[in-house]
Formats: structure tokens, C-alpha cells, sequence
């Protein structure tokens, strides 16, 4: 806040931030708050922008920008390209966009005339910022990374189908345009009378607008319209897709909006509307989500070293069950509450990898918890993916789960419908992502483990302890390196001494392991039964 208040005093013309949306708003507010103080005229020039906003609120926002209106805007990445936004000297970026692409993008909308511009890159405490405070080069050396489209997504393309099949009739010969699927969604097609075939080509037989269906930018299904009851006013302010939300405007949750704060006095899911009020708190909300994943089909399946990895179709199953109470500023925990909202599933793609059993029952004998380090590498490798494959470590999830295999295995999936081949490529070099995890983790200064290297990049599935008022618990970086060792076919690494009160506890527990196969058998029947329980 004070970088930019210092660099508005000296009468830098236009300032853009550039972070994830309740961030955007949180700068936002703090900026203007400050520039209050100093000068209410000023607090006047800046602005937030995101694609929540309505399009005619985003419009005009471009439009002050143009014309010199406004001095500043705090952004999420809807501002990175496309939109002519004039003259800016100064882009702060706050926290590493997700690639280098994005980086070069970002920080190029300021300088775009012949003036000297700055471009300033704030770290945020992920695994894949500090990652790059301790390698820079790799922004300033290398080549942006590797594009990933997935062309025979079939939850995108029966969308291009309807659209196509409405403007023009459909050759044999436009049909291998859209994919080796597209055969098969045009029959889908063709049984819900949406198109027919006459002769030698498709004709749209259905009814409205098909491009009207669905969107460019966001492949959600269902949209909840935002409305302020402030005052009786009843006015639509803005729109989120379904899971968003969930996340952001859940009864009671705390809503912000252009710097504003408002209360979710009703999340209504027939109508799909949150009402909201306008209100001054001092807290704002942090949605808890649970995930649980399910293997539908293994698509690929290969050994490598000790470990079996496998690439597949899954469904994910999120459900948010609760939110937290954290004040503004000192970030202290003041509460939560309980959520009633339906689980949401998601079929994607997803890689998944077992460690070999020789690895967890090593972390055993020192007296560590296998899932602990699991838990550890799996957020490291969200960490580091982006590097190797052109995502956000947003577009990734992550899950430890032992339901399915038997055995604790760590799931990276998409979280889109269908997957958009962010896991596909991540299978194809797993052994780079490992190697990569296990560099960030041991390099990383910490003692124990933190949000840099073993913690979690995304707070909606870590798990918290209630009795400690929701600290987030860090998984045990000690484990995590003792099997990512074994994993990657390296010497063996010992662990720091466990703390005097559980290295205590293990010296009076002689526990006589079980041999390999019998622990696996053992596994896969207690899972079994597990299932059967719950059905």
C-alpha cells in the first residue's frame, strides 16, 4: 500500500495490481482507504475490475482508463490482454500469475507508449512464487511453457457442434475438423432432435440460439445473478458460476464488491440469486470445501522406478461444508459456521501415483505419518506443475485419497468438466514434477515445513484443527522428503529427531510391521469394507 501511495504522489499517471478476485478487492479497498486519508479527490482515480462486475459497470471502467480518468485500477487477470486500456506506467503484480506468459503479459500493459514504465513483482508466500524469488532466471531465460489444448474435450466440443450446425449445414469433411469424437456427439445430437442428416450433411433441427448456451469465457452451466437489497434497492450487481458461488456468496457470507462489503442474507439455489446487503464488519469469509475423488476408467498405466502412476478418468465431489470468520488485517480467526449446500461433481481427467510401500513404512519407522508427507508432496507438485505445463495452480487440484487404490495415493485432476489436459501433460513428465517438488521442499529454509514448500496452495482442502480455532495445520516436510527420496531412487534421507514428546511415545511402542503383500491385501480389504459401510 505505501509502494503505491508513493508512486502516485510522485505523479506516476496510472497504476494497474493484478491478483485473484477477493485479493483484488481487499487491495482495493486498503488503497483506497489510505489515498482517503491523504486526499479524497485522489481516492476518486482508482478502481476495482474483475469479470464478476456487470459487463456495462467493466465497460466504463475500461473507458476512464482510456480516457485518463483514473490513476489506478486493482485487477484480477480479466485486464491481462485483449482490452485497450491506454497509457499505464506502472503494473504491480501481486504474486507470480501462474506463467511466464502471463507475467510477460501483465507487466506489458504498462509501457505500451514511449515513456519509461516499471513493472514490479511482488512474491506471495506459494510454493511457486518462492520458488522463483530463489530462480529467477527462469523468467528472464527461458521460453514461455508448453501450451496445452485439449481438442477432443467432448464437454466443449458438443457446444462448437450446436453452434456450427446452427450457422451452416455440417459436411463429412467438417466433421474432422471438430475431432475424432465428433461422429459420435453428432448421433447424441441427432437423438435429441437438435440436428438431422439430409443427404450428405447435418442440419440444425433444434430449437433457440445454441450460441446463446453457453459462453467464451466460462464453462460453467448454471450462473447466480447478485443482487443488492440495500435500502430496497433490488439491483443486480454482478454474476459468478455455480461453484464460485458456493464459495463467495453462501448465506452469510461476506461479499466484497468494488471495494464494498456486503452480507448474504439468502443464497437462493432454486432461483439461483444471492440477495446481499450492504454492511461495514470488520471480518470477511473463507469458504471450507471437502473433496472426495472416485477412479472411473485408468486410461494409462505405466511403472516407473518403484512407483505405479496412472492417468485416467475420475469424479470429483466437492462439497462446501463450512466457512471461517477472519478479521481484517491481523488475519485472526473469530468464528465459523456450518453450510447446508449440495455436493457438486466434477468428471475430469486426473494422474495418480502410489508410493511404493517401502517408502511409507520407512516414514513409520521413524515415527511419521505417511499421509502427512503425502499431503506435502501433492502440494508441491500443484506448486511447481505450472512451470512445466501453462496453468494456474488454480486450474489443478489435489487429493490424498486411499478409497481407491487401497493404499495412500496422491491425485492431481483438472478442475474443469471433462479436463482440459493439465493432468495428461503432467503424467507425461511426472518424473520432471518430482524431481522439481523435491528441489523446492529441500531447499526451502523453513524447519519444519510452510505455505512455501509442503503447505497447502489452496486453502478451500486443507484440513484444520478445530480445537486450535482453525490454524491450518502444515504437513510434515521431514515425511515428505523421506518418500519423495524413495520415489526418485535417491540415497535415503534421514529425518530431523522427531520433538521430545512423540519421539517419547514411539521408544514405548514397539510395533512389528506386516510384510509388503500382506499390508497391501490388508489395505484393499479394510477399503472394501469401507465402501460397504457406506452404501
Amino acid at each position: 500500500r505505501k509502494l503505491m501511495v508513493e508512486l502516485i504522489r510522485e505523479n506516476i499517471q496510472t497504476i494497474t495490481f493484478v491478483r485473484a478476485r477477493v485479493l483484488a478487492e481487499v487491495i482495493y479497498r486498503y488503497c483506497r482507504d489510505d489515498l482517503q486519508r491523504l486526499s479524497p479527490r485522489l481516492a476518486e482515480t482508482i478502481k476495482a475490475y474483475r469479470g464478476g462486475y456487470l459487463p456495462e459497470d467493466r465497460r466504463e471502467i475500461e473507458r476512464q482508463l482510456f480516457s485518463g480518468e483514473l490513476m489506478g485500477v486493482v485487477s484480477t487477470t480479466a485486464l491481462e490482454l485483449g482490452i485497450d486500456i491506454g497509457s499505464l506506467d506502472a503494473c504491480l503484480l501481486v504474486g507470480y500469475p501462474g506463467t511466464v506468459a502471463s507475467t510477460w503479459q501483465q507487466a506489458g500493459r504498462a509501457g505500451r507508449s514511449s515513456d519509461e514504465s516499471v513493472a514490479i513483482l511482488i512474491a506471495y508466500n506459494s510454493p511457486i512464487d518462492q520458488y522463483l524469488m530463489q530462480h529467477p532466471d527462469y523468467i528472464f531465460g527461458q521460453p514461455v511453457e508448453n501450451v496445452v489444448i485439449d481438442s477432443n474435450n467432448p464437454y466443449i466440443t458438443i457446444n462448437h457442434l450446436r453452434c456450427a450446425s446452427n450457422e451452416l449445414p455440417m459436411t463429412q469433411e467438417d466433421e474432422e475438423m471438430f475431432g475424432e469424437l465428433a461422429p459420435a456427439l453428432l448421433q447424441l445430437l441427432e437423438e435429441n432432435d437438435d440436428v438431422r442428416f439430409m443427404g450428405s450433411e447435418w442440419y440444425w433441427t433444434g430449437t433457440g440460439y445454441p450460441a446463446a448456451d453457453f459462453g467464451l469465457r466460462d464453462m460453467a452451466e448454471n450462473n447466480y445473478t447478485i443482487v443488492d437489497t440495500t435500502n430496497g434497492a433490488n439491483q443486480v450487481i454482478g454474476m459468478l458460476d455455480e461453484y464460485s458461488a458456493f464459495m463467495t456468496v453462501h448465506t452469510e457470507a461476506i461479499y466484497m464488491h468494488d471495494g464494498e462489503t456486503y452480507f448474504v442474507k439468502d443464497l437462493n439455489l432454486t432461483q439461483r440469486v444471492a440477495y446481499i446487503e450492504r454492511v461495514n464488519p470488520d471480518y470477511y469469509t473463507q469458504a471450507i470445501t471437502e473433496t472426495n475423488i472416485r477412479i472411473d476408467e485408468t486410461e494409462q498405466e505405466k511403472e516407473w522406478l518403484k512407483n505405479k502412476t496412472y492417468f485416467g478418468q475420475v469424479t470429483v465431489t466437492s462439497t462446501t461444508i463450512m466457512f471461517r470468520k477472519i478479521k481484517f488485517l491481523s488475519l485472526d480467526s473469530i468464528g465459523f459456521g456450518n453450510l447446508d449446500l449440495p455436493p457438486k461433481e466434477l468428471n475430469t481427467h486426473a494422474l495418480w501415483i502410489t508410493a511404493p510401500l517401502s517408502a511409507l513404512k520407512l516414514v513409520k519407522d521413524y515415527g511419521r505419518v505417511p499421509s502427512d508427507g503425502l499431503i506435502g508432496i501433492a502440494n508441491a507438485m500443484v506448486g511447481v506443475i505450472p512451470i512445466y505445463v501453462i496453468c494456474d495452480s488454480t486450474d489443478i487440484g489435489p487429493v490424498v485419497d486411499s478409497t481407491n487404490t487401497g493404499t495412500p495415493t496422491i491425485f492431481i485432476y483438472d478442475k474443469y468438466q471433462g479436463g482440459l489436459g493439465f493432468a495428461q501433460k503432467s503424467y507425461e513428465i511426472l518424473d520432471q514434477i518430482l524431481e522439481s517438488s523435491l528441489e523446492l521442499i529441500s531447499e526451502c529454509p523453513c524447519d519444519d515445513g510452510c505455505p512455501s514448500c509442503v503447505g497447502s496452495p489452496s486453502r478451500t482442502w486443507s484440513y484444520f484443527d478445530i480445537d486450535s480455532d482453525f490454524r491450518e495445520r502444515i504437513p510434515d516436510k521431514e515425511a515428505a522428503l523421506v518418500i519423495l527420496h524413495e520415489m526418485l531412487g535417491k540415497e535415503p534421507y534421514i529425518p530431523k529427531p522427531l520433538p521430545a514428546e512423540r519421539e517419547g511415545i514411539q521408544k514405548n511402542r514397539e510395533i512389528k510391521r506386516l510384510p509388503e503383500n500382506v499390508e497391501a491385501k490388508i489395505r484393499r480389504r479394510v477399503q472394501a469394507l469401507k465402501k460397504k459401510n457406506k452404501r
